[in-house]
């Protein structure tokens, strides 16, 4: 990502990125001021599943809460934690 305005692109405020998987889009959306990390996509492992997530990020650690769906029905949660 470089730094600028718009899809793809981050700043002081955060990114918004949108890319394509082998199965569809993906979103990963961050808001710096806030510390918010949101997304959404299809998994790599079929169409049929797709997941949201949200939860808190700093420069230090990201992590969120995700909701796993089947077939346009809550399957699973997960819990998305990385740190630095």
């Amino acid at each position: 990502m470089t730094k600028n305005k718009g899809k793809n692109r981050w700043n002081n405020r955060g990114f918004k990125a949108a890319f394509a998987s082998g199965e569809g889009l993906v979103r990963v959306n961050y808001n710096h001021r806030k510390g918010e990390l949101s997304g959404n996509g299809v998994s790599p492992c079929g169409a049929a599943v797709t997941y949201e997530f949200s939860g808190k990020m700093n420069s230090r650690s990201a992590r969120a809460n995700v909701d796993i769906i089947l077939d346009g029905e809550p399957f699973a949660e997960s819990i998305l934690d990385m740190k630095r």
